[in-house]
């Protein structure tokens, strides 16, 4: 598949706005639809495939566990897979239906508890990767948002627990960018920073 073009589709802003995404108010003043094209412009930054930073536009369509607030209800997911396709509509219904605290302190299980009354859905390994990406797109977005580009120590503060559960399953660009937003940009140095010492960077910070 192609990676996905830094801006998002036409058509699937077109039917954001129908659904008033941009009437909605979001964190960090700004609207919905505002917060989800950010979603989506990371992970276009970092080469993912476009059905994967479209459901990243998507992923709160239907609400989430952490910002219920929902566009659509889950039985009218035909409307966005008409608009987005398959692929796109499931792993946005996937992030939308995941209990974000039980989704990240059972990583490797293999299945998320929808909220959504489905019970137990079955997710492969590479789901479960996406899924990381999206939440830690969000994550990322909302801290750099809500504390400022220019706070690493802040961003770092808020950002870090959920980097240190999910660094595992992250791209590298996805982990790059962690790096920057905390002021250890491992481009501009003579030896990358590893996972390993990004884990043990926060653990550190975390008990100060």
């Amino acid at each position: 598949m192609m990676e996905s073009t830094v801006l998002p589709p036409k058509s699937a802003i077109a039917f954001l706005k129908e659904l008033g995404a941009d009437t909605i108010a979001h964190r960090a003043n700004r609207n919905l639809l505002e917060h989800l094209i950010a979603i989506y412009e990371l992970l276009a930054r970092w080469h993912h495939e476009q059905p994967v930073a479209v459901a990243g536009l998507m992923h709160s369509v239907y609400g989430t566990s952490a910002f219920e607030t929902a566009c659509l209800a889950p039985s009218e997911r035909q409307r966005v897979r008409a608009i987005v396709g398959e692929q796109a509509e499931r792993l946005a219904y996937l992030f939308s239906a995941m209990e974000r605290d039980q989704f990240l302190d059972s990583l490797g299980s293999n299945r998320i508890v929808s909220r959504f009354g489905d019970g137990a859905i079955a997710v492969s390994d590479a789901d479960t990767r996406i899924l990381c990406e999206i939440l830690f797109a969000n994550e990322l977005d909302l801290a750099i948002a809500k504390k400022g580009a220019d706070r690493p120590d802040k961003i770092e503060k808020k950002l870090g627990p959920v980097f240190k559960k999910t660094a595992d399953y992250l791209s590298t660009a996805a982990k790059n960018a962690y790096c920057d937003a905390i002021g250890q940009n491992p481009r501009d140095g003579t030896k990358p920073v590893t996972t390993s010492e990004l884990k043990a960077h926060n653990i550190k910070h975390l008990r100060q």
